[in-house]
């Protein structure tokens, strides 16, 4: 078995020298390039990242989801909505001081209900009287 894995390793070594041979004829074969030829690499230098910067500021200028273009229009909205927002809570506060005001008067209750609901006294009579603006509004437009 000794011999037998001795003859192996002989015949491997046979096979990788013959392999190397070839390998050597083949690359004489092969075309070379002349040896003052220099290829220039666009990868080499400051140019590659320069062109990558520009290439990505475009993209995200133009291309990307979340572009300048959608930037200042999500701001502006944001800023609408925050404006919204703060009449909003005014209105909010406004309320709720009318409705304190409403709950601990009483008289301030009637008249708000006398005015805004038309209710009345049951002895009472209950007149509605138009304002004389909305009548000359309405023969003018005629």
């Amino acid at each position: 078995m000794a011999k037998k894995k001795q003859v192996n390793i002989e015949n491997r070594a046979i096979r990788f020298a013959a392999l190397r041979k070839w390998w050597s004829q083949q690359k004489d074969r092969m075309p070379t390039l002349p040896k003052n030829l220099k290829i220039k690499n666009p990868f080499k230098g400051r140019r590659f990242y320069i062109i990558t910067t520009i290439i990505f500021i475009v993209w995200l200028i133009f291309f990307d989801s979340n572009d300048v273009f959608t930037q200042y229009q999500r701001r502006q909205r944001l800023m609408d909505l925050q404006k919204q927002k703060k009449y909003y809570q005014q209105a909010i506060h406004e309320a709720k001081k009318k409705q304190k005001k409403v709950n601990d008067d009483w008289s301030t209750l009637e008249r708000i209900a006398r005015q805004n609901y038309l209710l009345k006294k049951a002895n009472e009579d209950l007149y509605i009287i138009e304002e004389e603006e909305e009548a000359e509004d309405t023969l003018q437009q005629k």
